[in-house]
């Protein structure tokens, strides 16, 4: 049986899901295999990094609350560290807790809408390679969004009388 020119390029490509078990990043979005060949899948995302297990792990040696004031005395933070700390203000966020509630309304605002123009600039790409001006712009805004968060005004925000 002869195979038509289509049929014969078809059987010659790769599934496009398919993943080497190493690969190098090329920047592109396009991955090459330590074997030679091409993967055109899906970039790696910042979830599914080494520099993200490692956050995780560091999380889970030090606690939340001493890993949050690492990184808030950063400068620039990492995509993982931007995602950890936006992933920790929405752990807050979420509690409803009295202490947030004497928050002024104004200032959870501006923290959700730093927050989301974080969020948005990572997830724009999977892990993008950011401008080091894009990536400290990112860091302060959420390092200021952290407000009402971190330990310290947590327990300023504890002393204002209803």
């Amino acid at each position: 049986m002869m195979l038509s020119k289509t049929e014969k390029s078809y059987q010659s490509r790769l599934p496009l899901n398919h993943r080497a078990d190493t690969m190098e990043n090329t920047g592109s979005g396009v991955q090459e295999t330590l074997k030679g060949g091409i993967d055109y899948s899906m970039k790696k995302t910042v979830l599914e990094s080494q520099e993200w297990q490692e956050i995780m792990e560091r999380e889970k040696e030090i606690g939340p609350e001493a890993l949050l004031e690492e990184i808030l005395e950063q400068r620039t933070w990492t995509n993982s560290e931007i995602l950890w700390t936006i992933r920790r203000m929405i752990f807050y966020y979420a509690l409803h807790d009295k202490v947030l509630q004497r928050a002024p309304v104004e200032r959870i605002f501006e923290n959700f809408v730093s927050m989301m123009r974080g969020f948005y600039m990572i997830f724009d790409q999977a892990n993008p390679d950011l401008d080091d001006n894009i990536r400290s712009y990112i860091s302060a805004k959420i390092a200021d969004a952290t407000w009402g968060i971190n330990a310290g005004t947590r327990y300023y925000l504890s002393k204002i009388s209803k």
